[in-house]
């Protein structure tokens, strides 16, 4: 790193569920099958690296922690800390949400580092 050169950290709301996120989607979810994690909120972050492969970095039973629940509404017409409240108290609700959300609109999340 260079003295002037901006660092920071990004996240990208998928768009279109393709092919290679299904394939990411699935391990994640035999993970959790693997861990008797049947019900309730989890959290993965993974990485593409350079030779296309895909690294899985962060796994945990649980909401993630840095999301913008505004971005999310805007982007997929809910947040995830309301989706999890309608699952305890609305479940009709949360069960008519579809299985993979579906983008109205694209987001980042962008996260400068003070140098």
């Amino acid at each position: 790193k260079k003295d002037n050169e901006l660092q920071y950290l990004r996240q990208d709301l998928v768009v279109d569920l393709g092919e290679e996120h299904r394939a990411v989607v699935e391990n994640v979810r035999r993970l959790l099958d693997a861990l008797g994690v049947t019900e309730g909120p989890s959290h993965s972050e993974v990485i593409r690296c350079d030779d296309e492969s895909v690294v899985l970095v962060d796994f945990g039973p649980r909401l993630p922690g840095s999301r913008c629940r505004a971005g999310d509404t805007g982007a997929i017409g809910y947040d995830f800390i309301s989706a999890l409240a309608d699952a305890y108290a609305q479940p009709d609700a949360f069960l008519r949400l579809p299985e993979h959300y579906k983008a109205i609109k694209c987001v980042t999340a962008l996260f400068l580092v003070a140098p």
